[in-house]
């Protein structure tokens, strides 16, 4: 399984979060960071701070420059291969849905685990301010 991580401050939250599957599951976990700070995107700096690298091999994006989101096409070519081949997909945060929202991968399951922070996503996700989004989609 892939994950594509968002928010430095949240990283801790996500290395409980595969910690969890893994004690209940037989899967191997790729963790996605930035190659370069992004607003407050995690790095594999932060992953290793919180020892992420114990519970998932954590990769760089391979994206160069401060590009919110994560556009599988600017990503290195490793990752497009193990998103290509991963039986499952979990994108964190807004940026990474609404780029990831829009690629074709080839059958996926993907999970986009976000925060309804603007209206748009209200209305989208016919909910209130402020709360919780898990949305499937199959990319």
């Amino acid at each position: 399984a892939i994950v594509f991580g968002d928010n430095a401050g949240e990283i801790v939250l996500d290395k409980l979060f595969i910690e969890t599957l893994r004690e209940r599951y037989s899967i191997h976990f790729i963790y996605v960071v930035r190659n370069e700070p992004t607003l407050t995107d995690v790095t594999r700096d932060d992953a290793r701070v919180v020892g992420m690298d114990q519970v998932a091999t954590v990769i760089e994006n391979g994206i160069m420059g401060p590009l919110p989101g994560t556009i599988l096409e600017r990503c290195s070519p490793q990752i497009r291969r193990l998103v290509k081949d991963a039986d499952l997909i979990v994108s964190k945060g807004g940026g990474n849905f609404e780029t990831l929202s829009e690629a074709t991968i080839g059958h996926k399951p993907c999970f986009f685990l976000l925060t309804s922070k603007c209206r748009v996503y209200c209305s989208q996700f016919s909910t209130s301010m402020n709360q919780p989004i898990v949305h499937h989609m199959i990319l």
